[in-house]
């Protein structure tokens, strides 16, 4: 007895293992595909993204060609990237401001310049230095050799002189060449 009674009772056993090997393989089944069928989903729309997005991108692409094709746009582009070059050619080319300290000059020192030529940051002229009086011994020397010692030795001053290597003429009429470096020009 005991043999169709151990018999039976491994008989349910077997039909109830195979029953949850059926119900574990299915439910795993369905989840494999839930989760397939999610991904396939989803990678349509990544892939439709993606593909909008390159449309996009080509989209900007060729609006920034248009916009970098402007001739407005590429001189306000150049003139930014060179800024700090432009505004040194500026301050470097303001010709009005040197002839008006030329004419300082003139003044102070009772000289006549003529001729004016500015180039890389040097000016070129001509002084003629004529005495205030007629008397004997007034020399334009005297004027030329207090102007080039005040501005050897002055400070804050637009130029720098730089060595006045003759002075030709007579005792009423001296004239010279001068030759000035401007300052913070390079």
């Amino acid at each position: 007895m005991k043999t169709t009674m151990e018999q039976e009772s491994k008989t349910p056993d077997k039909k109830s293992s195979k029953n949850t090997i059926l119900v574990l393989s299915t439910t795993l089944f369905a989840i494999v595909c839930a989760i397939s069928a999610f991904l396939f989903f989803e990678n349509m729309r990544l892939s439709a993204s993606i593909e909008a997005n390159k449309n996009e991108i080509a989209e900007y692409t060729s609006s920034i060609e248009k916009i970098k094709s402007d001739k407005k746009v590429i001189a306000a582009e150049l003139v930014a990237n060179n800024k700090s070059d432009i505004l040194g050619t500026i301050k470097a080319s303001e010709a009005q401001r040197y002839i008006e300290e030329l004419l300082n000059i003139s003044k102070k020192y009772k000289m006549i310049f003529s001729g004016f030529s500015y180039e890389n940051g040097k000016i070129s002229t001509s002084a003629v230095s004529i005495p205030e009086t007629v008397l004997v011994g007034d020399d334009g020397v005297k004027k030329i050799s207090t102007f080039i010692k005040d501005y050897r030795t002055g400070t804050g001053l637009l130029f720098r002189l730089s060595p006045v290597l003759s002075i030709s003429g007579y005792e009423q009429k001296r004239t010279f060449s001068i030759e000035f470096n401007v300052d913070n020009v390079k």
